[in-house]
Parts: C-alpha cells; structure tokens; sequence
C-alpha cells in the first residue's frame, strides 16, 4: 500500500501487525526447536539404555550399532533441522532489527512532522486571534461609522430641507420681482409670458414697465441657473428699475449700454476672469394714450439685443433682427470700453403686429433623436400659430415645449414672451 495514501496511525498499526505476525513465527519455531530437543533427548536417553543392556544382557553388537546409527541419522537430521531454524530465527531477528530502525527513523521523521504542524497549528491560531480582533475591530468601526451616516443622512436631510424651503421663498421673491400677469395684460392686453424655470429659481427674468407713454418690455437670460442665476437675475431687476425710473433712460439701446456699464462696475472688484453676464432683448412700445392719437397716428417698436434676437411677423412672414454680439458685462474688443454702443432698431407698427423675445433655453432644448430644438423650429411655431389668441399661442408652445423634451432632463431656464402690437 503506497505509504502517501494511509495516515499516520493506519501506516503504524499496519507495522504493529506485521511485528505482532513474526513474533508469533518466532514462537513457533522455537517451539519446534524445543520439540527437537526432547525427541534428541529421548534418543540418548535411548542410547543409554541400549548401553546398558548391552552391557547387562550383552545383547547382539551388530544389531545394536545399527540401532544407534539409526537414532544417530534420525539426530543428525533433528539437528540440521534445528540450524535450519537457527537460522531462520536469526533472518527474522535481522529483519525485525532493520524494521525497528527503520520504524524508528520514520517516527522520527514523524515526530518532526508533528513538531512542524504544531508550529503552524500554533501560528494559525495566533493568526486567527489577530483576524478575529481586526474583524471584531472592523465592525465596532462599521457600527460608529453607520452611526455617523444615520446622523449624517439625517443632518443632511434636513439641511436639505431647509434649503429647499429656503430657494422655494426666494422663489415667492424673485416671482414677486417681476411683473405678474395681470400687470402685464394691463399695460399689453393679448399677450402671454412662458417662463419654466430649470431648476426652483431661475436665471432668466423677465421685465416690465410703463413711463412716459411707453411701455418697456425685457426678456433676459443670466449666465447660469438656479441660485448663481437667480442673484444675478435680482441684480439685474434693481438695475434696471434704476435705469428706467431713476436716470430715465428710456432708449433700449441706451439702457442695455447703462446695465452693461454697471454689471461691469459691479463686479470689477474680482481679478478672476469672470463669466458673469446677461444676454438681453428689450423692446421700447409707443403707448400713446387715445386723447392724443388724434395728433400722433405712427407707432413704434424700438428694439435693442445683446445676443437676443427679436422676432416679428409681418405680412405671413417671419422677420428675425439679431441682437449685438456683445453680452452684458462682457468685456469689450475695444480699447475703450465706453466707445461700444448697442444697436437701436426701429419697426413702425401700421398694422397689428406679433412679436417675440425669448431667452436661448427653448431653441437648445435637447429632445428627439438628441437634436435641439432649434430657432428655425421656434419660429416656424411663432408663424404657424400667430393668428390664434396669444392664450391659446402659450399654450401650444408650452405643449410644444414637453412633447419635444420627453423624458430629457431640461438643460436651461427657458423664457418666451408674445405680445400682439396694433
């Protein structure tokens, strides 16, 4: 049987078993040889007698001599058989001799195995302590830190929470800022304003007043959204108030110059190089009052853009006036920032007239097959549409607006403003 196989103590057993069998051969042989003994001792024992009946009764010599030449083969034979097993005791004791060295040297062996695996017994339960404490270690660190997230999820939450509550009021502030529905219908009776902001508030605004029989009319769009946009959007809504009802600047391209001049004042205190800025389209209305439209019959839209266009249809065509390319607060190619001027146009009004400013977040609105949505594809739903009400105009550009979108994140604030001038 291959050693390798059988385990320690089957491999000894077996040995133990194999001693146990020569013992008893041994024992056997021994026994013969002690056999042979007394049968030679009878022998002399017979040889003695017949001796002393030869000498008593002086028997035949002859016969005599045969009969101890014959018990003396039958001797010699019992006496080669005993060398036979002398020496085969003596075989099985060489034998026994080299299977104890040999048992002793694999117990030896043995033994050192047994050491070896002691020492490795040992070190694995030295190793498994250490384990257990690093692992026992480990989750009284898991249950601290699970603690702290709890807390921290928990803080978190409510700070979201109040956040929220915090951007939902500044919300209700920057709404209140701007003109609402009704005060816009009032001074432009069929118009409409969709304004969806990305995020709770919002960096477009738009912008509404009337003074000195003129009405004026702002859609701008700041840089950014959410909260940067809608600081930048308050800022924007006090400079303007200033503009208009403070200085009473009343020309758009002259109130685009005086807000770009102060949001660069504003902000002229930072070394970085700033992207803070606005892009703005404001349009300037006759409102002659109807005691004097007997004396003056023309009315005028006056438009100004910084890289807002102005839109308008006119005899079932889509007119489109670019905006300058210069955002407010942007830092001017000229030498002298206060030589640029914003472009004034000028559209007389000698019909009923649609028109529409808008920020940049409607026409860049990803949505179907990852296009945008598109100017092109914006004004082609201004003409259209422009006979309806300017109500029912809102609602088809707000539908037009979801459809398109679907399930795509909105990527900016979005601001379209109608109005019909006659």
């Amino acid at each position: 049987m291959d050693r390798t196989s059988i385990s320690k103590e089957e491999y000894i057993e077996k040995l133990e078993n194999e001693l146990k069998a020569k013992d008893r051969k041994i024992d056997l042989l021994r026994s013969q040889l002690k056999e042979r003994r007394v049968e030679g001792s009878k022998i002399l024992n017979e040889i003695r007698r017949m001796n002393q009946r030869m000498s008593s009764e002086k028997a035949d010599f002859s016969s005599i001599v045969d009969q101890i030449k014959d018990f003396n083969k039958a001797f010699l034979g019992h006496h080669e058989d005993a060398l036979r097993t002398l020496d085969e005791m003596h075989q099985i004791n060489n034998d026994l001799l080299l299977e104890n060295h040999t048992l002793k040297e694999q117990s030896s062996k043995l033994n050192e195995a047994n050491e070896k695996l002691k020492e490795i017994a040992k070190a694995w339960e030295i190793n498994y302590n250490k384990n257990f404490e690093a692992a026992s270690s480990l989750y009284v660190k898991e249950k601290r830190l699970k603690e702290k997230s709890k807390k921290l999820e928990e803080a978190y939450t409510k700070t979201f929470q109040k956040i929220t509550e915090s951007i939902n009021y500044a919300k209700k502030i920057q709404e209140a800022m701007m003109p609402d529905t009704l005060s816009v219908r009032d001074n432009l009776h069929d118009s409409f304003i969709f304004w969806q902001p990305k995020d709770i508030v919002s960096g477009d605004f738009y912008w509404m007043c009337e003074k000195n029989y003129k009405i004026i009319v702002a859609a701008v769009d700041c840089t950014g959204h959410g909260v940067p946009g809608a600081i930048m959007s308050a800022v924007g809504i006090r400079l303007l108030n200033e503009i208009v009802h403070v200085k009473g600047i009343l020309n758009p391209a002259e109130i685009l110059f005086h807000l770009d001049k102060d949001i660069n004042n504003m902000l002229s205190h930072s070394d970085e190089k700033r992207r803070e800025g606005m892009d703005a389209a404001i349009c300037v209305i006759d409102n002659v009052p109807e005691f004097y439209k007997e004396y003056i019959s023309e009315k005028k839209i006056h438009y100004a853009g910084a890289r807002q266009p102005f839109v308008y249809i006119k005899d079932g065509e889509i007119c489109r006036i670019k905006g300058d390319r210069k955002s407010i607060g942007e830092k001017s190619l000229l030498k002298d920032e206060n030589d640029f001027s914003y472009t004034e146009h000028i559209i007389d009004v000698d019909e009923p007239l649609n028109f529409y400013i808008f920020s940049d977040g409607f026409q860049d609105q990803f949505g179907g097959m990852g296009k945008k949505f598109s100017l092109r594809r914006l004004e082609q739903v201004f003409l259209e549409n422009h006979e309806k009400s300017m109500e029912e105009q809102k609602n088809i550009i707000m539908n037009e607006f979801m459809i398109w979108k679907g399930d795509e994140q909105q990527i900016d604030d979005v601001t379209v403003m109608g109005f019909r001038v006659a």
